[in-house]
């Protein structure tokens, strides 16, 4: 009996692994391919990436590429209307099982699919921790997109041709109506 026990215990532990290798596999590689891995940002990160943004009550925040949720949940706990656009399917229902047990899924809104396609011209707040081939990419969409008071808030990567209003710890601040006159003055 013990015997059989130990043999269940180890078979269900050996699929658990199994499970949470193809979880990460599927996370890096697909991750890779569309310029979006998954990297969590720490507590510090999160904390002064939310501080920068100066969120309100009702601020409508979009984090593009949300992962685990982290950042937009936080914001949430500010006050803010939140969305997280995520392509990763684990990690969608692992954030929106979050929000819900944080009690704040009213106020968050997870979005599977592709950042890309996701319209910003609502966003008071857009969220980045993305790498620079995606930034470069993104950065044509956000200055065609945002509203000139949009303030965009970038994790460890700057974002070609912005230049931050503010950096604190590696997290930039940038606002659309500032770099706007500056790009427009560049041309």
């Amino acid at each position: 009996m013990i015997l059989l026990f130990i043999t269940l215990f180890s078979s269900i532990f050996v699929l658990f692994g199994c499970f949470f290798v193809i979880i990460a596999v599927y996370s890096h590689v697909v991750g890779n391919a569309k310029g979006a891995l998954f990297l969590p940002s720490n507590r510090l990160q999160i904390k002064t990436m939310v501080d920068l943004a100066e969120i309100r009550k009702g601020t409508r925040v979009v984090d593009l590429g949300s992962g685990d949720g982290a950042i937009i949940l936080e914001a949430a706990r500010e006050g803010a209307i939140a969305i997280g656009i995520e392509f990763n399917p684990f990690l969608v229902r692992y954030s929106r099982w979050r929000a819900k047990r944080r009690k704040i899924s009213d106020r968050v809104t997870i979005i599977k699919g592709d950042m890309m396609d996701y319209s910003l011209r609502d966003a008071d707040v857009v969220f980045l921790y993305l790498l620079p081939k995606t930034l470069e990419k993104m950065s044509e969409k956000l200055r065609l997109e945002l509203s000139d008071n949009a303030r965009i808030v970038s994790n460890t990567f700057i974002l070609p041709g912005w230049t931050p209003i503010k950096e604190k710890d590696g997290i930039f601040l940038y606002q659309q109506k500032i770099c706007k006159n500056t790009h427009s003055m560049l041309k």
